[in-house]
């Protein structure tokens, strides 16, 4: 079936048009199911290298990682906060910095907020190159069949 109304200079109905929207779009659909695959990872894209899933996998361990900082920054706060100072043991006084616990709180909120900036530069570096690609490939696409010697003319 033909999508081309069938005479050129004749303007087409309305009914024609959404006719001929709907059988677009069910085409645009299929092929982005087809370029998608299975839990968005085709076999083209798997062994092709069109696309990396590096960035992707970098931000999903920069989460995991976000999770798992905060997560013993807090079980430190909380033993911290919590705690008892462990005085006397036996003959010998048991000591450890002898700071409030508020004073230790904000150290440990201090360490936190700073080792939460490094492990995100630290994940971005990574993905730097992944997104220098992205960019130049982005202007390739754009370029398409032009070299570089037509456009310094």
């Amino acid at each position: 079936m033909s999508t081309q109304p069938e005479q050129p200079g004749k303007p087409i109905s309305s009914e024609e048009l959404r006719r001929q929207m709907e059988i677009l779009d069910q085409e645009m659909r299929r092929a982005a199911k087809r370029e998608r695959g299975f839990l968005g990872f085709s076999e083209e894209s798997f062994f092709n290298f069109g696309r990396f899933w590096a960035s992707g996998l970098i931000k999903l361990v920069y989460f995991l990682g976000f999770l798992v900082l905060n997560g013993l920054l807090a079980m430190a706060i909380v033993i911290e906060a919590f705690s008892l100072p462990l005085g006397y043991a036996g003959y010998e006084y048991v000591s450890r910095l002898q700071l409030p616990p508020i004073i230790s709180v904000v150290g440990y909120l201090a360490f936190g907020l700073c080792a939460n900036i490094s492990w995100r530069i630290i994940c971005e570096l990574f993905i730097i190159p992944f997104r220098i690609y992205e960019v130049l490939r982005s202007i390739d696409g754009k370029l398409g069949d032009m070299h570089l010697r037509d456009i310094i003319k």
